[in-house]
């Protein structure tokens, strides 16, 4: 690669996929793909690799309707998600049994066309914030497999979308 393109490299520009190169908090680079599907939707897939915040350059340079973010090793989700508003499609699982996020992400709350959420296994959240489901007008799917919610949010209703729900592994009382 020429050393100039080292933040983000176009790879072959006639295939639909753009190559990123990010750096995580260790100062350590990653690979990281953005790929486009038949509808040509682009996912962009960012698992595992331990940021703080999503890079600046990603967010002005791709436009992306899924995210993968799994097993960071997050507590909490960058504030800078909020600017991915063509997200459509958001995973933060957590396969870790030390990490993961400790609430239901605030951030979220800002992706008006977010229609699919998968928290499952993040072990550490107990808490569903009050008020985020009022934001959540398109959601349809959420699966929180696995995570220690004990209760729903009062608002929850207010998801007058949300056609899948799964709360296994939760000790939910309401």
């Amino acid at each position: 690669l020429p050393s100039d393109s080292r933040d983000i490299t176009e790879v072959c520009p006639e295939l639909p996929r753009i190559t990123l190169v990010v750096t995580d908090v260790m100062g350590e680079e990653h690979w990281a793909t953005v790929r486009c599907d038949d509808d040509g939707k682009k996912e962009l897939d960012l698992s595992g690799i331990k940021l703080s915040e999503i890079p600046e350059r990603v967010l002005q340079r791709i436009e992306v309707e899924s995210l993968r973010l799994n097993t960071m090793h997050m507590t909490n989700i960058p504030r800078s998600l909020q600017r991915m508003t063509n997200t459509t499609h958001l995973h933060l699982t957590n396969r870790s049994t030390v990490m993961g996020l400790v609430e239901f992400p605030i951030a979220v709350a800002e992706l008006p066309n977010l229609t699919f959420l998968d928290l499952t296994g993040n072990i550490n959240m107990t808490s569903f914030s009050s008020g985020i489901c009022m934001s959540l007008k398109c959601l349809q799917t959420l699966r929180m497999r696995g995570c220690k919610v004990k209760s729903l949010p009062h608002d929850f209703s207010e998801m007058k979308q949300l056609q899948h729900l799964d709360v296994r592994g939760n000790p939910v009382d309401n």
